[in-house]
C-alpha cells in the first residue's frame, strides 16, 4: 500500500478532462495500451502529445475504479497499483493537448489554447469527526473557469453554433452536466457533490481578449488531501 498526495482540484481537473469534450477538436484524440500482467507500475505512451485523461482500464476484462483500485500519476503518465497486477491490463486513454488545467491561464498563452477551462480552489472548511484521532471531513469548495477567445466558432453534434459569451456558457452548462451525472466517478474520493452558484458572466477579459464564466463547486471528502492505493 502506498500513499498519494491528491489535492481537491486534481481531481476535478482529472474528471472534466474525461468527461468533457474539447471544442476545439484538434486538439484531442483517442487511444488504447494493452500491458501484460505482472507489474504494480504502467507508463502510458501516448502516439502524440501528452495524455490527457483515463477514459477507462480493466484488468483481466474487469473494469477498474480510479482513486480507488489504481492510482493515476498523470505528471510521470504512470498508472500505480497496490501489488502485481494478475490479468491484462488494458487502458483507454486521451491524449492530445490539455485544456483543463488546475490553474490560470498565463499571457504567454496563443489563440490555440482556448477555449480553456481552469479549476481553481475556492475556500472550503473541516470538521473533525469525533474524537483528536477521528478523520476530518473536508468540504472543497472550486470555481470552474471557463475561458473563450473572441471569434472562435463551435458546432455542436445538432449543428448549432456557439461563440462568445454563448459558447463560454455552453461550456459551463456541459461541464455542470457531466458532473452532476457522473458523480460516482467522484465516490472513489468525495461525495455529496453540489453546485452552490450556478455560472455567472464575468467582464470582457482584455488581458486574455476572452470572455469569462465562472461557477462553484463544492463536494465534502475525508480524504485530507491524499488517497491509499
Amino acid at each position: 500500500m502506498a500513499t498519494y498526495n491528491l489535492e481537491p482540484e486534481a481531481i476535478i481537473t482529472d474528471l472534466l478532462r474525461e468527461l468533457l469534450t474539447d471544442p476545439r477538436s484538434t486538439r484531442e484524440n483517442t487511444t488504447s495500451e494493452t500491458f501484460l500482467a505482472g507489474s504494480s507500475e504502467y507508463t502510458l505512451i501516448p502516439p502524440s502529445g501528452k495524455v490527457i485523461a483515463i477514459t477507462s482500464l480493466t484488468i483481466g476484462g474487469v473494469a477498474q475504479t480510479k482513486w480507488k483500485d489504481y492510482f493515476w500519476d498523470w505528471d510521470n503518465k504512470k498508472i500505480k497499483f497496490s501489488g502485481n497486477t494478475t490479468g491484462e491490463v488494458i487502458v483507454n486513454y486521451k491524449h492530445g493537448t490539455n485544456w483543463i488545467y488546475p490553474d490560470k491561464p498565463a499571457e504567454k498563452i496563443n489563440d490555440t489554447g482556448f477555449p480553456r477551462i481552469s479549476v481553481i480552489p475556492n475556500a472550503g472548511v473541516g470538521t473533525r469527526l469525533g474524537q483528536y484521532e477521528a478523520p476530518m471531513e473536508e468540504v472543497n469548495a472550486l470555481m470552474i473557469d471557463i475561458w473563450v477567445k473572441e471569434d472562435f466558432i463551435f458546432t455542436d453534434g445538432n449543428s448549432f453554433k456557439f461563440e462568445g459569451e454563448k459558447l463560454a456558457a455552453y461550456i459551463a452548462r456541459e461541464s455542470m452536466n457531466k458532473l452532476t451525472r457522473n458523480e460516482d466517478k467522484l465516490h472513489a474520493y468525495g461525495y455529496n457533490l453540489r453546485i452552490p452558484t450556478k455560472p455567472r458572466a464575468l467582464p470582457f477579459d482584455a488581458e486574455y481578449q476572452a470572455h469569462h464564466k465562472l461557477f462553484i463547486i463544492e463536494f465534502n471528502s475525508t480524504m485530507e488531501g491524499e488517497v491509499t492505493i
